[in-house]
């Protein structure tokens, strides 16, 4: 079940980076998602993970950067929920307002915005993922 609602979170955050622009409206059928993944094994730094903290935990092992969306994911393994909601206390110590959270009993979701960076996150045991959009 962990599994099955990691996976989910996961797709969850992916289908955004694919399917929504900066502002909100959804990306046409017909427009070409400029969407590359790529895998890593450390924290990226570019213009997009400048603007929030650094996990103190996880490791990443996957990105996506969508430059038609302006949005960027990275994908960590081998953190707990506690240590994701932790995160997103820290991204509110950093001076993000939550939007809208969303916790269930294996996990939770929050999604947070400073000025016009908006970021969310989807946090399981199993996973963590944080999708940065500007």
């Amino acid at each position: 079940m962990k599994k099955a609602t990691a996976l989910f979170m996961l797709l969850w955050v992916a289908s955004a980076v694919c399917g929504c622009k900066s502002d909100g409206s959804a990306v046409s059928f017909n427009q070409t998602s400029m969407a590359v993944q790529q895998a890593v094994d450390q924290w990226p730094q570019n213009e997009y993970t400048t603007l929030v903290p650094k996990p103190e935990f996880g490791v990443p092992f996957s990105v996506v950067l969508n430059q038609t969306t302006e949005s960027y994911a990275i994908f960590l393994q081998g953190s707990t929920r506690q240590e994701g909601e932790a995160y997103i206390g820290k991204l509110k110590e950093d001076g993000f307002a939550e939007v809208h959270k969303k916790s269930e009993e294996k996990a939770v979701s929050a999604l947070l915005q400073k000025e016009d960076v908006f970021v969310s996150v989807a946090v399981a045991d199993t996973g963590f993922a944080i999708y940065i959009s500007f």
